[in-house]
C-alpha cells in the first residue's frame, strides 16, 4: 500500500498508539491522515535466553532516534530507510492491520511505516507475501525500495567499476565489508555505505561488463598467498556469490538462479543447506554452518577472509616479539652465567636497563609480564640460568667433570685407577679382578 492508492480499504481497520500513549483503532479509511510515523511499537519485542532471532535498537540519523528491530533483516531495512534520500522519518510495528478472512479475524503489523519528503506514507514488510525471506540489501547487492521508486540492481559491484552517484561519475577503487570507496573524475576521493549508494538518487552502472569474476565483490589480489589456498578461496568466493545473489560471479548476463539459490523462493538458510549439500555430494564434506561462516566471513574481509587462516599464520618459536627486545634478552642471559642466581624481574629490569642504553628511554616498550615470561622461558632453555650456579657454568663452559685436574707435574690429581669388586649375592662371594699388565 502506498498513500492509500491501489485498492479499496473497506473491510480493514488499523490499531495504533498515538503519542498520548492511547490505544485508537479507526477504520484504514480514516488512518490514511494518522502521522504513523510518531506511532509507538503497537507490540513488545521480547529477549530471551537461546533466542533464534537478533532484536535491538538501530540509530537513525534522519530522526535523532532509535528504531527497534527483530531481527538483523530488519536492522538493514532499517539502515536502507535511514540512508535514503527521500525517506523523512520511520516507525517500526506501527500499527495493526485488521480484516476478516476466511470465516475468522486476522490481523498483522507491518514492520516498518516510512514518511517521505512528499509527505507520501509508506508501508513496508521485510518478507514478501508469500513469506519467503529476500536477500539482505548489502549482502545482495541489490535493491529493492519497498515503493520508493527506483530500478534493482542485480548484478555484482565490482572494483572497477563506472557508477553515476549524485550525479557524478565515480569509480569503485575497493570494497571493504559494506563500505565502498570511490574516486569521482576529479580525484576526489570519498566513502560510502553500500546500502547508501545503491540506495542514491540516479544510482546507476556506467560500465557495461562486471570487472573480472577473480576481483568480484572484494577487489582483493592474492599474490603472496600459497597458489593451492588462493585457488581454493576463489572457488569458495564462486560458492558464496551463488548464495548471497543467487547467481554465480561468471553468470551470463540475463541467467536465472537455480531453483536452490534463488532469494525470491528460498530463505538464505535453505540456501547454505543447498550449497552445503552440493559440495558434500561432490566430495568436498561441508555443513551449513560453515557455508554460513564462510559468507560472514566473505562479508567483513573480502577475498581474504576466505583463505585458509592455517596456511596464512607464519608461526616462529618467538612469535611476534621485537628483534630489539629478543637481542637485549640473549645479552641479559649471556651476562647471568658468572652472577648469582637471580630471578626473572631482576633479568627484566636488566633488559629495560640495555634498551634504553641502546635505544633510549621508552622508544622500545617491553611485552606485559606473562609474554616476557615465556619468552626467556624459550630463550633460557638448557642454560640453567635460575639454577645451581655450578650447573649454569658448567653448562656455559661445556664441562661436566667437576674433579680437579693436574695441569702440570707435580701437581695435586685426582687419579681413578680403583679397581672394582663384585660380590655375589648367592654365595656371598667377593670377587676383586686382577689389574691389567
Amino acid at each position: 500500500m502506498r498513500g492509500g492508492r491501489g485498492g479499496s480499504t473497506a473491510g480493514f481497520e488499523v490499531g495504533f498508539v498515538d503519542e498520548r500513549d492511547t490505544q485508537v483503532r479507526m477504520t484504514l479509511g480514516d488512518g490514511m491522515t494518522v502521522p504513523f510515523e510518531r506511532a509507538a511499537p503497537v507490540r513488545p519485542f521480547p529477549v530471551y535466553k537461546v533466542q533464534r532471532n537478533f532484536p535491538g535498537f538501530y540509530y537513525a540519523a534522519t530522526m535523532d532516534a532509535h528504531v527497534p528491530f527483530e531481527s538483523w533483516l530488519e536492522r538493514d531495512t532499517a539502515i536502507a530507510l535511514d540512508f535514503h534520500y527521500d525517506v523523512v522519518s520511520i516507525a517500526a510495528q506501527p500499527f495493526w492491520l485488521s480484516w476478516s478472512g476466511t470465516g475468522r479475524a486476522r490481523s498483522h503489523a507491518p514492520d516498518f511505516f516510512a514518511r517521505t519528503l512528499e509527505g507520501t506514507g509508506v508501508v513496508i514488510d521485510c518478507r514478501p507475501t508469500d513469506r519467503n525471506l529476500a536477500s539482505r540489501p548489502h549482502a545482495a547487492l541489490r535493491r529493492d525500495d519497498a515503493g520508493l521508486g527506483g530500478d534493482r540492481v542485480s548484478r555484482l559491484l565490482c572494483v572497477g567499476d563506472r557508477v553515476l552517484f549524485d550525479d557524478i561519475e565515480h569509480q569503485v577503487v575497493a570494497l571493504a565489508g559494506t563500505q565502498v570507496r570511490l574516486v569521482a573524475a576529479d580525484g576526489t576521493p570519498s566513502v560510502v555505505l553500500l546500502s547508501h549508494l545503491v540506495g542514491s538518487l540516479g544510482f546507476m552502472f556506467l560500465s557495461g561488463e562486471p570487472a573480472p569474476a577473480a576481483n568480484a565483490l572484494a577487489g582483493q589480489l592474492l599474490d603472496d598467498v600459497a597458489p593451492e589456498l588462493a585457488a581454493r578461496a576463489r572457488e569458495w568466493e564462486r560458492h558464496v556469490v551463488e548464495v548471497e545473489t543467487g547467481l554465480p560471479p561468471e553468470a551470463a548476463p540475463g541467467a536465472r538462479p537455480r531453483p536452490e539459490y534463488d532469494p525470491q523462493a528460498r530463505t538464505v538458510r535453505e540456501r547454505d543447506a543447498a550449497k552445503a549439500a552440493e559440495l558434500t555430494a561432490a566430495g568436498v564434506a561441508t555443513s551449513a554452518t560453515t557455508v554460513k561462516r564462510m559468507r560472514m566471513r566473505y562479508r567483513a574481509e573480502g577475498l581474504r577472509g576466505l583463505v585458509d587462516g592455517r596456511g596464512r599464520k607464519r608461526s616462529t618459536p618467538l612469535g611476534r616479539s621485537d628483534a630489539r627486545v629478543v637481542q637485549a634478552v640473549r645479552e641479559a642471559l649471556d651476562g647471568e652465567t658468572s652472577r648469582s642466581t637471580g630471578t626473572v624481574d631482576r633479568l627484566r629490569r636488566r633488559v629495560e636497563a640495555i634498551l634504553a642504553e641502546r635505544h633510549g628511554a621508552g622508544e622500545v616498550a617491553l611485552p606485559s609480564r606473562a609474554t616476557f615470561y615465556r619468552l626467556v622461558n624459550k630463550l633460557s632453555a638448557g642454560k640453567h640460568t635460575f639454577g645451581a650456579a655450578a650447573t649454569r657454568r658448567s653448562a656455559a663452559t661445556g664441562r661436566t667433570d667437576r674433579s680437579p685436574r693436574a695441569g702440570r707435574p707435580g701437581r695435586a690429581g685426582r687419579c681413578r685407577s680403583t679397581r672394582p669388586r663384585w660380590t655375589c649375592k648367592r654365595c656371598s662371594t667377593t670377587v676383586t679382578p686382577a689389574a691389567s699388565s
